[in-house]
C-alpha cells in the first residue's frame, strides 16, 4: 500500500520496553533518518496493557504501572535535555493506532521489537496499513547473524543454547553512546492531544515512592527518594555501578538464593524489563569490573543469567504464540480445571504452607520476589495445587515490577515442564526449600 506523505510527516520512535537513550540502535537509526530527510522526529510511548485478564484482575497492577511510569518519566527527562517531549498513547488498540496514524501520518516507525505476540501484533497492524516499520533487533546481547544457529533453529533447552553460544565465542557488540545529533521535534496540531487522548509526560512528575517501596516485606535496594525517578535510566545506571562497586557481583553465586538480602541479587531485572537498562550496557560494566578486579563464579553467574534472558527472547522469536498454549511446546498436556478457592488462597498467601504464603504476601506487598521464591511459589501452584500455568503467569504479570513477557512465560513453562526443560518440569519441595533457604524462619516471620 503506497501513501502520499504530507509535508512535515515525522519519523517516529515507538517506545515499548526500551525506555532509555543509551545503547539504542533503533533510536540512532530513526534520528539519522529524520536528519537525512529533513523531517521532524516524534517520541511515542506505548504503555503496558490495562485490560483485565480472563480471570478477572487487571493485566497491570498498580505497583507495576507506577514502576513503568517512573521509567517513562526518566525517559522524558532524558529527551527533554535534547528538546523533545515524550508523548504517551492511551493503549495499543486498533482504534488508538488508527487515530495516531491519521493525526501524524508517520514517514516511518523505528522500534526495538519485543518478540511477544501482542507487541508483535501492534507492529504487524502498522505494516498492514502501509507504514514502513524498521525493527532493530529484539533486545538481546547477541545479533541474530552472530548466533551459531539460525533464529529458526534456536535450541529449546537452555543448556544446549548456552553451550553452543559459549563454544562459538559468540561476540556481544559494545553498547552505543547516547545520540548527540537530534532533529527538530514534531509539533502536533492544535487540540490534537485532547482529541486523541494523548498525554505529554511531565519530566518532573514525582514517583509514588510509597507505593513502589511497599512495606517491610521486601528486599529491594531502593535509592534515596531524592534520586527519583527510581525507574528511570539515570537510576538504572547508578544502581548498576553501586552494585558492582560494592563487590556484590563477586559474591552473586553464593547470595543469589538469599530470600531477604537487598544486595543478594543484582535486581537488574527491574530496569531490564522496562528497557531503562540495556543488557549490553550491563554486560559491558560487568566485563570492566572483571578486568579491574578479576572474574569469579559470581560474575560468571551474572553472565549466565543474562544468557537465560536472551534464550527466552529467542524462543519467542522462534515459536511466538505457540508458547502461550495450555500445553506450551509439549506435544500434549492434560487440561487443568480452575478451582477458584485454591487460586484465591494461593494469590492471598493463605495456602497453609508457610514458605509459600510468605512469598505470596511479599509479592502482594512489594511487587517483587527473589528468583528462588518465584520458583517455590510457582512450583506450588503447578505441582501441589495442580493449577494452570497460564493463570499463575498472569498473576505474576499483574504483580511483578520486573515482569517481562518473554522471561515470565519462559520460566513458567520451564517449571511446568511444557517443552523447555529436559527433565519434564521442576518441583520444589516447600519443606526442603524452607529448611535450606530459611532455616531460622526469619523470612517466614517477616511476612506476618
Amino acid at each position: 500500500m503506497s501513501r502520499s506523505l504530507p509535508l512535515g510527516a515525522p519519523v517516529v520512535h515507538l517506545f515499548i520496553a526500551d525506555l532509555r537513550l543509551h545503547d539504542h540502535a533503533a533510536l540512532h537509526a530513526g534520528l539519522a533518518q529524520a536528519l537525512a530527510e529533513g523531517r521532524p522526529w516524534l517520541a511515542l510511548w506505548l504503555p503496558p496493557p490495562a485490560q483485565p485478564t480472563p480471570w478477572g484482575w487487571p493485566r497491570t497492577g498498580a505497583r507495576r504501572l507506577a514502576w513503568w511510569h517512573s521509567a517513562a518519566h526518566g525517559l522524558a527527562q532524558g529527551l527533554a535535555r535534547h528538546g523533545h517531549p515524550l508523548w504517551c498513547l492511551p493503549d495499543g488498540t486498533t482504534a488508538t493506532l488508527q487515530a495516531w496514524i491519521s493525526a501524524c501520518s508517520p514517514a516511518a516507525v523505528h522500534v526495538l521489537e519485543v518478540p511477544a505476540p501482542e507487541e508483535r501484533a501492534v507492529l504487524q497492524t502498522l505494516v498492514a496499513w502501509g507504514i514502513p516499520v524498521h525493527r532493530h533487533g529484539i533486545g538481546t546481547l547477541h545479533e541474530a547473524a552472530d548466533l551459531p544457529f539460525t533464529p529458526e533453529a534456536v535450541p529449546t533447552v537452555f543448556t544446549a543454547f548456552r553451550q553452543a553460544v559459549e563454544r562459538a565465542h559468540t561476540p556481544v557488540p559494545g553498547p552505543l553512546p547516547v545520540p548527540t545529533r537530534w532533529p527538530a521535534a514534531w509539533q502536533p496540531a492544535e487540540n490534537i492531544a485532547d482529541r486523541l487522548g494523548w498525554r505529554c509526560l511531565d519530566p518532573q512528575a514525582p514517583d509514588d515512592t510509597a507505593l513502589l517501596a511497599g512495606d517491610a516485606r521486601h528486599a529491594l535496594p531502593w535509592p534515596p527518594a531524592d534520586e527519583a525517578p527510581w525507574g528511570g535510566e539515570a537510576a538504572a545506571l547508578r544502581h548498576l555501578q553501586r552494585y558492582l562497586d560494592g563487590g556484590h557481583a563477586r559474591r552473586y553465586k553464593a547470595t543469589r538464593n538469599h530470600l531477604a538480602d537487598p544486595w543478594g541479587s543484582s535486581h537488574w531485572s527491574l530496569w531490564l524489563a522496562t528497557g531503562a537498562l540495556s543488557p549490553r550496557q550491563a554486560l559491558a560494566a560487568l566485563r570492566a569490573h572483571e578486568a579491574a578486579h578479576g572474574a569469579t563464579d559470581g560474575t560468571y553467574w551474572l553472565w549466565f543469567e543474562l544468557l537465560w534472558r536472551d534464550h527466552f527472547r529467542w524462543l519467542h522469536r522462534r515459536f511466538g504464540a505457540a508458547l502461550y498454549r495450555a500445553r506450551g511446546l509439549a506435544p500434549h498436556a492434560p487440561p487443568r480445571p480452575l478451582d477458584p478457592q485454591r487460586l484465591a488462597r494461593w494469590m492471598q498467601g493463605e495456602t497453609g504452607c508457610d514458605i509459600v504464603d510468605a512469598g505470596m504476601r511479599e509479592l502482594a506487598a512489594s511487587g517483587y520476589l527473589s528468583n528462588r521464591m518465584r520458583q517455590i511459589v510457582a512450583s506450588y501452584w503447578l505441582h501441589e495445587l495442580q493449577g494452570d500455568w497460564r493463570v499463575g503467569a498472569a498473576w505474576f504479570e499483574a504483580q511483578l515490577l520486573d515482569h517481562d513477557p518473554c522471561s515470565n512465560t519462559g520460566n513458567w513453562l520451564y517449571i511446568a515442564g511444557l517443552g523447555t526443560d529436559p527433565r519434564g518440569g521442576r518441583r520444589f519441595d516447600p519443606r526442603k526449600q524452607a529448611a535450606q533457604h530459611d532455616p531460622d524462619g526469619a523470612y517466614r516471620q517477616r511476612a506476618h
